[in-house]
C-alpha cells in the first residue's frame, strides 16, 4: 500500500482561491461565499486532492441552488479530540437539503435523483472517500 505524502497547506488561502474561481466561472448567477473563521492562518497536514473536496462541496451547493442569491458559508474552527487539533469545516448555503430517506443515497457512487445528470454523479462520493483516508 503507497503511504499518502502530506504536506503543510493553508487552508484558509485555498478556500480564497476557490471562492474567486468559482465566482468568475458562475458569473451569470449572484453568489455570496463567506469564510467565518478567527484565525488569520490555519495549516493542515493534507495534499493537493484537498481542494478537490472543497470545490466539490461548493460546487454541489451552486448547481443545486435555485434561488437567485446563492449563500455559501464556511464555518471554521478548532476541535481538540483524543489529544489532536482538528479543523472542523462546516459548509452551510441556502440549498433546500436532501430529504431524510436520500441523505444517505447522496454518498453512494452514481446516485442521482434526477435522471438529467449535471456531472458524473460522483462528487460527493468522492469527497467523502478523501477525507476517509486522511482519517
Amino acid at each position: 500500500m503507497n503511504k499518502l505524502i502530506l504536506n503543510n497547506i493553508e487552508v484558509i488561502e485555498v478556500l480564497q482561491e476557490i471562492k474567486n474561481d468559482l465566482i468568475k466561472i458562475y458569473k451569470k448567477r449572484k453568489i455570496i461565499i463567506q469564510i467565518q473563521c478567527d484565525y488569520k492562518k490555519l495549516f493542515v497536514k493534507t495534499n493537493e486532492l484537498l481542494r478537490v473536496v472543497f470545490e466539490n462541496i461548493m460546487i454541489n451547493a451552486i448547481l443545486h441552488n435555485q434561488n437567485p442569491l446563492i449563500e455559501i458559508i464556511i464555518k471554521i474552527s478548532k476541535v481538540f479530540k483524543d489529544g489532536i487539533y482538528y479543523l472542523k469545516l462546516e459548509f452551510v448555503d441556502n440549498v433546500m437539503g436532501a430529504r431524510s430517506p436520500l441523505t444517505e443515497k447522496i454518498f453512494q457512487r452514481s446516485y442521482d435523483e434526477k435522471k438529467d445528470k449535471t456531472g458524473l454523479g460522483l462528487g460527493l462520493t468522492l469527497g467523502k472517500k478523501i477525507i476517509e483516508t486522511y482519517n
